[in-house]
């Protein structure tokens, strides 16, 4: 059962994470205990401001496939939404990822993406990247005789090459090289309500005043071994967005997500 005090503190620890997005796919990542194949159904509802405002519906799958030192994953989202005049939101993604433990606290990694999103006018994006993931901290700390926090920490550091391509007049496409890096945190309040963050910093090689910030956070409270209440918040910056875009994005989204 999850207590007052165990929320006020999830809360709070929810909050001050997204804060670093003003300073400033890991929330894709999920741990496992065992090897096999997992599933994982989420369907957001929620309410989006910045280039865009109105209420969407997305809709996600994730399978993740665990064997001995490797874990490889990926993800398909897609959002749409349309108000009584016009389509409002159409955007989506595939993810693919594979992790190797080198040591019990270093993982190497490589991944794959492609996208696309009408509303900042990116008609598609494709990444391919080499990354090294490294725990900071996997600690547990005692507050009571009944109560405790599991904390970790990961940080990321790579590089990826991008290819974009703008829905502009003319069109736009370009290839560069980016800096690739990530914080990420995990709080287990108790066995049933997990914190997660993590932020991005993605500048380009050749030009450091182009760069994307990303700080995407959720609050999950789980109801039983296969259903789980989520509430996340994600902002996303581009420090030279398209011509008419702005800069930033910032999304609140509600839902439920399902695991077999």
């Amino acid at each position: 059962m999850i207590n007052m005090k165990k929320i006020f503190t999830a809360l709070l620890l929810f909050f001050s994470t997204n804060l670093l997005a003003q300073v400033n796919t890991e929330v894709f990542r999920k741990e496992f205990s065992k090897d096999g194949i997992f599933h994982k159904i989420n369907v957001d509802i929620g309410i989006i401001k910045g280039n865009t405002e109105y209420t969407t519906i997305r809709p996600s799958y994730r399978i993740d496939w665990l064997k001995e030192k490797f874990h490889n994953f990926g993800v398909v989202s897609y959002s749409y939404a349309e108000d009584a005049i016009k389509k409002r939101e159409n955007r989506g993604f595939v993810h693919l990822r594979s992790s190797y433990e080198i040591f019990n606290f270093l993982y190497g990694e490589l991944f794959l993406q492609k996208e696309f999103n009408e509303f900042i006018l990116l008609k598609d994006r494709n990444l391919f990247g080499v990354t090294s993931r490294i725990q900071i901290i996997n600690e547990t700390l005692q507050i009571d005789s009944t109560e405790k926090l599991e904390i970790y920490t990961f940080l990321g550091l790579g590089a990826m090459i991008e290819n974009e391509e703008l829905k502009t007049k003319p069109s736009k496409e370009t290839t560069a090289g980016r800096l690739t890096s990530y914080f990420s945190l995990g709080v287990n309040v108790s066995p049933n309500l997990l914190i997660k963050s993590i932020t991005y910093y993605q500048p380009r090689f050749s030009n450091d005043k182009d760069y994307r910030l990303l700080n995407e956070s959720s609050l999950n409270i789980k109801f039983n071994q296969n259903l789980t209440f989520r509430t996340s918040l994600r902002l996303r910056y581009d420090s030279q967005p398209p011509e008419k875009v702005k800069p930033r994005d910032l999304n609140l989204l509600n839902g439920i997500q399902i695991d077999f």
